[in-house]
């Protein structure tokens, strides 16, 4: 059994696919509130969304945010006879 058959089994891969998912809901819902001028009380008002949980994540991407690292490496491509 191949590893990615192994995760997919156990629901992992799709926990990530799902986690994935969620975040960026929340990516667009902060970027909302950000664009909308509005106060995020009077934006989760308006949106249905407790502001505890606005918070929650917006402090959870914010982390995240700091702790990641991108690295573009751009690799020489040759073609050889």
């Amino acid at each position: 059994m191949a590893p990615l058959d192994l995760y997919f089994n156990q629901g992992v891969f799709m926990k990530i696919a799902i986690n994935y998912q969620q975040r960026l809901n929340w990516v667009e819902k902060i970027r909302a509130q950000q664009m909308s001028g509005l106060s995020i009380a009077m934006w989760c008002k308006g949106n249905q969304i407790p502001p505890h949980i606005f918070h929650y994540w917006k402090q959870n991407l914010y982390s995240l945010k700091k702790k990641t690292i991108f690295l573009i490496l751009s690799l020489p491509y040759n073609i050889s006879s």
